[in-house]
């Protein structure tokens, strides 16, 4: 029964590596200041736009049909949908109306997506495995970002909320509040369905790393879910954490596994 696994996370990653792609929202700032002028000083209004693809921060064209999700987060919780048109970056101006913690939250829509064999010839369509006679493979996707906007000065815990992703990093620190470089850290929390998610591997870098398509760290999380990140570098970072489950029983005929991706942008001053 190990062995019948370890050998489907195997085609699993195989057959994932060329699906799934990075996806990420980023803002052209983190932090904002309600009222300011556009020149100089803190701006009062950013761009958010969507990274897609395998390098840092943008690289392949999303189609905007393909978002399930695309919104401002107030500090109260509530919610105020962005509308960009496509394809492209599906880039989009943030100017937040109060101050306080904001996040950027995006969402590529859930789907199956199936490696299959058709007369001899390898093949792979947005469908469950119910839908193929020789499936090779099948997975069940969910890919969520955040990128997180403090307007004004915000607290030492402002973003430590979550906001209910399935798969979601939390910042247990401000980063915000952080200048990077040495000695700097940054703690987080990864949560799936809302519980800590222990040994699962936190990804970071920072903007500037080379080679573009690969991370400069892996942090594993303890048994509460906690990582730290070393923020040695000022500028933008992404964080990125994955994981792979068996399929639910109403799923099962569907997938072979169920994968989730979360990601987390923010900026260093």
């Amino acid at each position: 029964m190990q062995f019948a696994r370890i050998a489907l996370l195997a085609a699993f990653l195989i057959a994932a590596t060329a699906h799934a792609h990075v996806f990420a929202v980023f803002t052209t700032h983190s932090t904002l200041n309600r009222g300011a002028t556009e020149h100089g000083g803190v701006p009062a209004k950013a761009v958010a736009y969507i990274g897609w693809g395998h390098k840092m921060p943008v690289e392949d064209i999303l189609q905007p049909e393909r978002l399930g999700r695309y919104a401002l987060i107030a500090p109260d919780g509530s919610e105020t949908p962005l509308t960009a048109s496509g394809p492209g970056f599906l880039a989009v101006e943030v100017a937040p109306e109060v101050e306080g913690p904001h996040v950027v939250a995006a969402a590529y829509e859930n789907h199956f997506y199936t490696w299959y064999k058709e007369d001899g010839e390898e093949k792979s369509a947005r469908a469950p495995k119910s839908d193929f006679e020789e499936v090779t493979y099948s997975g069940y996707f969910e890919m969520r970002g955040k990128a997180l906007v403090g307007v004004g000065r915000t607290d030492e815990d402002a973003f430590a909320e979550p906001i209910g992703d399935t798969l979601e990093i939390v910042p247990v620190e401000n980063p915000l509040r952080k200048i990077g470089g040495a000695y700097q850290t940054l703690t987080v929390k990864v949560l799936f369905n809302g519980e800590p998610l222990a040994d699962a591997t936190v990804h970071a870098r920072h903007f500037g790393f080379y080679p573009t398509t690969d991370f400069a760290q892996a942090v594993t999380t303890d048994e509460s879910g906690v990582a730290k990140i070393d923020l040695n570098h000022k500028g933008g970072w992404l964080l990125k954490v994955e994981h792979e489950i068996d399929p639910r029983p109403e799923f099962a005929d569907k997938c072979n596994l169920e994968q989730y991706i979360a990601t987390l942008s923010f900026e260093i001053q």
